[in-house]
């Protein structure tokens, strides 16, 4: 436990974000080692760690809530258990399967194959849901809202898809820019319970993942800290996330068949 406690200490103090020091460490000699190209297409992600790209056409979307309509009776029904998360996650059908992954093998093909040459890797896809976050009690944490990084090395690629149009009041997530982290960790040191950090002193540092519906937002979250916003009494916020993985030796992604996510 000392020593876990050590690694997260040192995380704050090196790399100026709430990962441990050796998935940074990982993640610093991977990215002079192993990545040999950096695509222009993706230039705003290797700087800063996060960055908007080209939307998901309104079609494919509107396919992924029309189906999801098959679910609302669920919600209806299991209010209780709703209230008391303060969220919902959606089943994902053969049919959402089958959406989202036309949504992979199409309009986000040109990024996947982007970070294919970035990460000098095959990219797999590893993860996929869909999901609702309703307004909960700021003190607690529910579902990710307080600030932190994902304990993962940055081989694993999170990408977040509105599935409506998302403003302040539906909570979007909230992140600090990685040039400002060090101040937030500086100014917040005390505040922090290990490895998160349930508001940030410095409100003006924090920013928004604000959008249309069907707009795209690459983020790595081992590197950026970050928390889930929390929607406003009587407002909910819907988004599709997807994981994928830099796995060398794996299939290429428009190979990936709905039955083996």
């Amino acid at each position: 436990m000392k020593l876990h406690n050590l690694n997260i200490f040192l995380g704050k103090k090196i790399f100026n974000n709430l990962n441990l020091f050796t998935y940074n460490l990982f993640n610093y000699f991977y990215k002079r080692i192993i990545v040999k190209e950096k695509p222009e297409y993706i230039s705003e992600w290797i700087t800063n760690g996060y960055q908007k790209i080209q939307k998901v056409p309104n079609d494919y979307i509107n396919n992924i809530n029309e189906n999801l309509k098959d679910q609302y009776n669920v919600i209806e029904n299991n209010q209780k258990d709703i209230n008391k998360n303060g969220y919902f996650w959606f089943e994902i059908t053969d049919k959402i399967k089958d959406n989202i992954l036309k949504i992979i093998n199409e309009p986000l093909q040109p990024l996947l194959k982007n970070l294919k040459i970035y990460y000098n890797s095959d990219i797999i896809l590893a993860n996929i849901n869909i999901t609702r976050n309703y307004n909960i009690e700021k003190k607690t944490e529910k579902f990710s809202n307080f600030f932190h990084n994902d304990a993962y090395i940055f081989t694993l690629i999170k990408i977040f898809i509105n599935l409506h149009d998302v403003d302040k009041k539906h909570g979007p997530l909230r992140f600090i820019k990685n040039k400002d982290s060090k101040s937030v960790i500086k100014k917040d040191f005390n505040n922090i319970k290990l490895n998160r950090l349930d508001h940030i002193t410095q409100e003006d540092l924090v920013n928004h993942n604000i959008g249309l519906k069907g707009e795209v937002f690459i983020c790595d979250t081992t590197k950026i800290i970050h928390s889930a916003g929390i929607p406003e009494s009587n407002q909910f916020r819907d988004m599709l996330f997807l994981e994928f993985c830099a796995y060398p030796k794996k299939k290429d992604i428009a190979s990936i068949d709905k039955n083996i996510i």
